[in-house]
């Protein structure tokens, strides 16, 4: 690993984070591009600009929501009931 210049104790971190790294843009990827489809089976095309501004709305509410709710909380347990959350949804 000369190339990326990792040592070798931190090979297992920089891998698990390569892996997360390319789980999240599958995820997105795929994500947006199942949205997208499903939407424009449901609906005209005309709301499509629409969509992307309510989607836009309630995600600022809901990091506003989160961002309350986990003042002065455990990173570690957050973390662990974040990734639950999500695994499970």
């Amino acid at each position: 690993m000369n190339i990326l210049n990792i040592k070798p104790k931190e090979l297992k971190l920089v891998s698990i984070l390569l892996l997360m790294f390319f789980g999240i843009s599958v995820t997105s990827i795929t994500g947006s591009a199942v949205r997208d489809t499903v939407f424009l089976l449901k609906f005209n095309r005309d709301y499509l600009p629409l969509m992307y501004v309510l989607i836009a709305i309630v995600m600022t509410l809901l990091i506003e929501i989160y961002k309350r709710l986990v003042v002065d909380k455990n990173p570690f347990s957050l973390f662990t009931l974040s990734v639950s959350f999500f695994a499970i949804s």
